[in-house]
C-alpha cells in the first residue's frame, strides 16, 4: 500500500479484504463437494462465474486506477479461478513456521467450532471496535456458523468434511482437545495447495518467508517488488524499516503449555515434520 498498490477500501485491522472471503471464497468452497480438485482445472461454471464477477464488482467499486490487489490468506484456495479471470495476476505467498502458526489464538487459529467473545458472541466488539470491517469480520462467522465451519473443515482436510480424526469426532466439544493437530493439518494444506497451484504458474508465483520479512524487511520487499516489475519507494522503505520486528519468531520454543496440551502439540510437530523439514524449519 505504501508503494502505491491499491488494496481495497474496506479492510479490517489486519488489512485483509474480508469481503472477498465472505462473498467469493466461502461460497465457492461450499458450492462443490471437492473444491480443491475441481479448482485445479481452472474452470468455473455459470454460477461460479457470477459469484466471481459480483464479488469483484463490489470489491472494486472505489478503484482509483493503477496497480491493485488484495491481502487474504484464503485466496490460496481460489488461485486457479483468479488466474482464469485475471490472466496477468501475480500471487504472493507468505509462509511462516507452522510451529508458530498453530500457537496463534490459543491454538484455535483457522479452526471451526470456536467461540467468539462473551458467551460465544463478540459483544465487546460493539463497544471497542472503531473499525467497521473488523467488527464485521468478528460477527459474520458467528452469524454464519454452519457455512463458516463447513468451509474451515474443507481447508483443513483438503476439500472433505470428515466427522472424525483418528477416531475423535471433529465437533465443538473436541476441537480444543485436538487443536494443534488440526492446526498443523490446516497449515500443511494451505501451503501445499498454494505450492501445487504455484508450480503451474512459476513466473507469477512468489514465496516470501515471514521470518525474512521480519529480519530483512527492506531487502526482502525490494526483491519481491523487483519480481513484480516495481521499485521500492522511500515511503515504503521507511515504513518497512520502522514496523518490522522479530518478537513473534520462534515463539514455539518458549511456549509453556499445560500437560494436557503439550502432548497434542508434540503430535502436531510429528504430523508437520516432513513439510517443516522441506521448508528448512527443522
Amino acid at each position: 500500500m505504501r508503494n502505491g498498490i491499491w488494496m481495497g477500501d474496506r479492510l479490517n485491522d489486519s488489512s485483509d479484504s474480508f469481503l472477498l472471503l465472505e462473498k467469493l471464497v466461502v461460497p465457492f468452497m461450499n458450492s462443490v463437494d471437492s473444491p480443491l480438485e475441481r479448482m485445479a482445472d481452472g474452470m468455473a461454471g455459470v454460477r461460479h462465474a457470477r459469484i466471481l464477477e459480483e464479488s469483484f464488482t463490489d470489491f472494486l467499486h472505489a478503484y482509483p486506477g493503477g496497480p491493485w490487489g488484495w491481502k487474504l490468506p484464503e485466496s490460496i484456495f481460489i488461485m486457479p479461478l483468479v488466474k482464469h479471470r485475471f490472466p496477468n495476476a501475480k500471487f504472493i505467498h507468505l509462509i511462516r513456521d507452522g510451529r508458530d502458526v498453530i500457537l496463534s489464538d490459543d491454538g484455535l487459529f483457522g479452526l471451526p467450532y470456536r467461540r467468539y467473545g462473551l458467551v460465544g458472541f463478540p459483544f465487546l466488539y460493539f463497544l471497542n471496535s472503531k473499525n467497521r470491517e473488523e467488527l464485521h469480520r468478528r460477527v459474520w462467522p458467528y452469524l454464519n456458523r454452519k457455512r463458516y465451519n463447513d468451509y474451515l473443515l474443507k481447508t483443513i482436510f483438503n476439500g472433505s468434511q470428515p466427522h472424525s480424526w483418528k477416531g475423535v469426532p471433529v465437533d465443538r466439544r473436541n476441537v480444543r482437545r485436538i487443536r494443534y493437530q488440526l492446526g498443523m493439518l490446516s497449515w500443511m494444506n494451505h501451503i501445499e495447495t498454494a505450492r501445487r497451484y504455484g508450480r503451474e504458474i512459476p513466473e507469477d508465483y512468489f514465496e516470501v518467508r515471514y521470518e525474512d520479512l521480519c529480519t530483512k524487511p527492506v531487502e526482502t520487499i525490494e526483491r519481491l517488488l523487483a519480481g513484480l516489475g516495481m521499485k521500492m519507494n522511500e515511503e515504503a522503505r521507511d515504513y518497512a524499516s520502522a514496523r518490522a520486528h522479530r518478537g513473534r519468531i520462534g515463539k514455539w520454543q518458549t511456549a509453556e503449555l499445560p500437560p494436557d496440551q503439550g502432548a497434542g502439540f508434540q503430535e502436531a510437530l510429528e504430523i508437520g515434520r516432513p513439510l517443516l523439514d522441506e521448508l528448512g524449519y527443522m
